[in-house]
């Protein structure tokens, strides 16, 4: 009997996602000007059968679910509309994403499986330099308070020795994370872009003061080569990493804001053990999570974004030259596949993947535009607006369901390989860092600056 139950409640969660599927796909099609037929309930049918098993498990039964599965599996798209509105858009998902963890923290995202997940305080600390550049553009005080609120509660949950925690605040659902607070390197420097914009924007000096206890504890963590050797985050395989670059810059603009010199000089040593890293066709070693793997695009940005804004930020062309030139090679590799960038790339800039990561779409999207505008290269700015309009059409902006509407996908498709059936506050920080970047690149050639 219990079998018999069983087999009944899988059926009719396959039924209940079924008939969902239908009406989605029934208002993708209607938009195009056809009606609901038989050619609808073919596409559906025409998923591949291999990732149904994976996507049960996702409660397609939620309202929102299966359409984002079915949208990406069958490669249709959203409605893509004008930069403010998707801007907005991800930037009420980035708020709710806080209001629903019940701290100054933004939940690491939103599961299919399991809901909203706990806050983030890697995450959360980069978003706070987001938060202000949306509140800079558009004057509405709700960024700002949730970037004071974040910023305060990171000064929180800091470590006794300054360090910032691995992974969730809270108990990770799925058990990735570990109970215990490990003090992780690359996650404190995330948080100290936190608290050095935000000291910027205040000049409260709690702020700095958290960001220099930070910095003392990376002090230890960089070794006289240059390379971090503590404090290194849980998970990834690779011991030696080069997309550290973010928590070097962190570093360097610490010891600028507090008049240190040793900040600034053991930055500078991991960053100049980068560029040793980078191939003469600009691609680096060592931006690999796992060891033995190319490196996903979300970490390869990273390693660029990091020496871009170090490179700025102390006047060192060479550290901008690096970016650049992985940046374009990213970009060339892009558009070989029209306009398709893989979630991975090896050495030669090549892929087997048929999937995208899209925190780093977003992120190289940023990078070119970045570029493209301060050597007015057309190429580069004309790839970052396309890989900004492909973003804004798997954004969906009429979903049911709150953890998704407004949102950004760890993968497309959503089951692809990277973070699945999630949405990320990081994927979604990184978009609105794009779309606004989209619009200052889109004025400059309307006004030829």
């Amino acid at each position: 009997m219990r079998v018999f139950e069983g087999a009944h409640k899988r059926r009719a969660k396959w039924v209940r996602a079924f008939l969902q599927g239908c009406k989605f796909i029934s208002r993708i099609y209607k938009r195009a000007g056809y009606k609901l037929s038989w050619m609808t309930v073919q596409a559906f049918m025409k998923v591949d059968q291999g990732r149904i098993p994976e996507f049960l498990r996702a409660r397609p039964e939620v309202p929102g679910h299966t359409e984002i599965f079915l949208r990406d599996a069958m490669s249709l798209t959203e409605n893509i509309g004008e930069d403010l509105e998707h801007l907005i858009s991800a930037l009420d998902w980035l708020v709710r994403s806080q209001q629903v963890t019940g701290t100054g923290g933004f939940a690491a995202g939103y599961s299919f499986q399991d809901g909203w997940l706990p806050p983030y305080p890697e995450t959360t600390g980069y978003i706070i330099p987001t938060l202000w550049d949306a509140y800079a553009r558009l004057s509405n005080e709700q960024y700002h308070d949730a970037a004071i609120k974040a910023a305060d509660w990171e000064i929180d949950i800091q470590m006794d020795n300054g360090a910032v925690q691995a992974g969730y605040w809270g108990v990770d659902p799925q058990g990735f994370w570990k109970d215990d607070r490990i003090p992780a390197s690359f996650n404190t420097g995330q948080v100290m872009q936190g608290w050095n914009r935000t000291f910027i924007e205040t000049r409260e000096k709690k702020y700095l003061d958290a960001s220099c206890h930070a910095a003392e504890y990376l002090l230890r963590c960089i070794d006289e080569e240059g390379i971090f050797q503590e404090g290194l985050s849980p998970g990834p395989t690779n011991f030696i990493r080069s997309y550290y670059t973010r928590a070097a810059h962190a570093l360097a603009w610490t010891g600028q804001l507090a008049e240190k010199d040793s900040y600034l000089a053991s930055a500078k040593r991991h960053l100049d053990w980068v560029l040793t890293c980078q191939h003469k066709n600009g691609w680096f070693e060592n931006a690999n999570f796992l060891l033995n793997k190319p490196p996903l695009t979300h970490t390869m940005a990273y390693t660029a974004e990091g020496l871009f804004d170090a490179g700025v930020l102390l006047k060192d062309d060479r550290y901008a030259a690096a970016s650049f030139h992985h940046a374009d090679q990213a970009m060339h590799a892009c558009e070989r596949r029209g306009l398709f960038l893989p979630a991975t790339l090896d050495s030669k800039w090549k892929s087997m993947e048929k999937f995208s990561c899209l925190p780093g779409n977003a992120q190289f999207a940023g990078l070119w535009l970045r570029h493209g505008m301060r050597v007015e290269d057309l190429c580069l700015i004309n790839a970052g607006l396309k890989m900004v309009d492909w973003l804004k059409g798997i954004q969906s902006l009429d979903n049911p369901n709150d953890g998704i509407r407004d949102g950004i996908g760890g993968s497309w498709p959503i089951d692809g390989g990277y973070s699945i059936f999630r949405h990320l506050s990081w994927a979604a920080k990184y978009f609105i860092d794009a779309v606004m970047l989209s619009m200052d690149a889109k004025e400059g050639l309307k006004t030829g600056v």
